[in-house]
C-alpha cells in the first residue's frame, strides 16, 4: 500500500500566536440550524452529530476509526454570559442508558496515529509565517480585538511513500487539531461552537443522547446518527 502512495497531501495546520485566541469553529447563524436546540435560562444550546462524510471533510486524522463527533454550540442571551465546560459534556445511547465521557484529545491522537502508521506515512513540515490580522469579533469577551502584525507557526501533515510513521510529532500535530477545533472553555458572552469527541456506538446506533450541562442547567438533546 505504500509503495501504491506515489503523491504526496500537504495539510496545513497553523498555530497562531496571538495571545487569547479561543479554540472552536465558527457558530451557525442560529440554534435552529442544529439537529437539536434546547432554550434554557439565559441561554439556547444546540448540537449536531457530523456524518461520516463531514468528519472526513473536517479533520485530517481519521476520526472515523473509533470516534464520533457533535458538534455542540451555545449562543448567550443578549447581556447574558455563560459558563461552558466540555468535562460536562456526555453521551449516551438511549436516554436512560449509562453517560460516556468524552475522549480526550491527547489520548485520541495516540490511538489515531497507531492506527495509522501501520498503513500510511506521515511526515512532519514545520511553517513559520508573519502576516497581519485585521480587527475580529472575539466571541469569549464579545468586545472586537484590534488588528495587527501576528507570528503564525505550523505544521503540514504530509501522506505519502517511503519513511515510517508513528512519531511523537505526529501524535502532536493530531492533538493539535482536536484541541483547536474543540468545543471552548471558560465563560462566554456571545455565541460559541466547537466538537466534542466520543468513542462511537456500535454501527446499529442510529441515535445518540447527548446529556449536557452549563452555567449550572442540565438538558439532554436526541441526534440522528447517520
Amino acid at each position: 500500500m505504500k509503495a501504491a502512495l506515489t503523491a504526496v497531501t500537504f495539510v496545513l495546520l497553523t498555530v497562531s500566536l496571538s495571545a487569547g485566541d479561543p479554540n472552536g469553529i465558527p457558530p451557525r447563524p442560529k440554534p435552529a440550524d442544529h439537529q437539536a436546540q434546547a432554550t434554557l435560562d439565559g441561554f439556547d444550546a444546540a448540537a449536531s452529530c457530523l456524518t461520516r462524510v463531514a468528519v472526513a471533510r473536517e479533520f485530517a486524522s481519521d476520526l472515523n476509526r473509533g470516534y464520533v463527533v457533535i458538534e455542540v454550540a451555545i449562543y448567550p442571551s443578549q447581556g447574558k454570559s455563560v459558563e461552558i465546560d466540555p468535562a460536562r459534556v456526555f453521551l449516551r445511547v438511549t436516554e436512560d442508558s449509562e453517560p460516556v465521557r468524552a475522549a480526550e484529545p491527547r489520548t485520541m491522537a495516540r490511538s489515531l496515529q497507531k492506527a495509522t502508521a501501520g498503513d500510511r506515512d506521515i511526515a512532519v513540515y514545520p511553517s513559520i509565517g508573519v502576516g497581519y490580522e485585521t480587527a475580529r469579533y472575539d466571541p469569549s469577551t464579545g468586545q472586537t480585538r484590534p488588528g495587527g502584525w501576528t507570528t503564525d507557526v505550523g505544521v503540514g501533515v504530509g501522506v505519502g511513500s517511503g519513511g515510517s510513521g508513528g512519531t511523537d510529532e505526529d501524535r502532536k500535530v493530531i492533538e493539535l487539531e482536536l484541541k483547536e477545533k474543540g468545543l471552548p472553555k471558560g465563560k462566554v458572552s456571545a455565541p460559541v461552537s466547537g466538537y466534542v469527541y466520543f468513542p462511537a456506538p456500535q454501527a446499529t446506533v442510529t441515535s445518540v443522547v447527548l446529556d449536557l450541562t452549563v452555567g449550572g442547567q442540565t438538558t439532554k438533546l436526541t441526534l440522528p446518527r447517520k
